[in-house]
């Protein structure tokens, strides 16, 4: 072979073996750059089927923790209102009290020292209305400190329903704070259950035996005027129970900073069922800082 053909030939085998090599080059690298995109495919896939697979925790409503607020300022209407006042000529404080309804929880009404013999149409019009706006009735008996008979109280409280049966439960007033009378409490607490599901307050207007809460679901263990209140030290017993299971009625507060001073310690020592006036009496009218009373109690 000459050389100018061996020349040609070395060149062919050349550019063969190059073209070789190139291609392996080539496929080489895109095989292996092919493969990592599909490993990052894999596991990209891999990653949102997982996170399809993951369901994460719900928040419970009802288990979120709000910091520096006790939860039952939070859930519960806090002013309970001993509100005597014939509905014609106390319009204005049933009218406020009514629009008041974010705040309260119930309003006690006082027909006749009780319900009165027969249903009177002021209270037959003022009962539902109030009961509309989310107000709960509760219906006034007196109990003499455990000396009034009985079965006289339990007819009054039946007569409640039957004249006004809208009404949800029964405040029991000049209640005895004496251990000896409890059994006497325990059987009209009885009795008004066989009503229904009705509420149960009961006012001694003072601390009682830990006892008197199987009579009750609701305690008032103050009833006094706002210098009382001050020097009153209530018994570490309450802490026992929820808060909303206490009532005060705080009278002669003369002002709205001390009217605040009430609703936080009322608060602090356990009690959230409040009624705090500037009168000397808890029931002739409401006070005159009621709107801020009602706004203390939604802080």
């Amino acid at each position: 072979m000459s050389s100018s053909k061996m020349r040609s030939f070395s060149i062919f085998i050349c550019i063969i073996v190059f073209t070789a090599v190139l291609i392996f080059t080539v496929s080489f690298f895109w095989r292996k750059n092919h493969s990592e995109k599909e490993g990052d495919v894999a596991h990209l896939l891999s990653d949102i089927a997982a996170k399809k697979e993951t369901v994460l925790p719900q928040a419970d409503p009802k288990q979120i923790e709000v910091k520096g607020l006790a939860s039952t300022r939070l859930t519960e209407k806090q002013l309970a209102l001993p509100l005597y006042i014939y509905p014609s000529s106390g319009e204005k404080s049933w009218r406020d009290a009514l629009q008041s309804a974010e705040s309260v929880d119930f309003i006690i009404a006082n027909v006749n020292n009780g319900p009165g013999d027969s249903s009177e149409e002021a209270w037959r019009n003022i009962i539902p209305r109030t009961v509309a706006t989310g107000i709960k009735i509760y219906g006034y008996v007196y109990t003499l400190y455990g000396r009034r008979d009985g079965a006289i109280v339990d007819e009054e409280i039946s007569r409640w329903l039957k004249l006004y049966p809208e009404v949800s439960g029964f405040f029991l007033d000049e209640v005895s704070d004496d251990i000896d009378n409890l059994p006497y409490y325990v059987e009209r607490y009885k009795y008004i259950k066989t009503l229904g599901n009705k509420t149960v307050v009961i006012n001694p207007g003072t601390v009682t035996d830990e006892g008197y809460m199987n009579a009750s679901d609701v305690n008032t263990i103050f009833e006094s005027s706002y210098d009382s209140w001050q020097d009153t030290t209530f018994p570490t017993w309450i802490n026992k129970y929820s808060s909303d299971r206490f009532y005060a009625i705080v009278y002669n507060v003369p002002d709205e900073t001390k009217m605040q001073s009430v609703v936080s310690s009322a608060f602090k020592n356990n009690i959230t069922k409040v009624f705090i006036t500037d009168g000397a009496t808890p029931s002739d009218s409401l006070p005159y800082y009621f709107e801020a009373e009602t706004k203390a109690l939604l802080r």
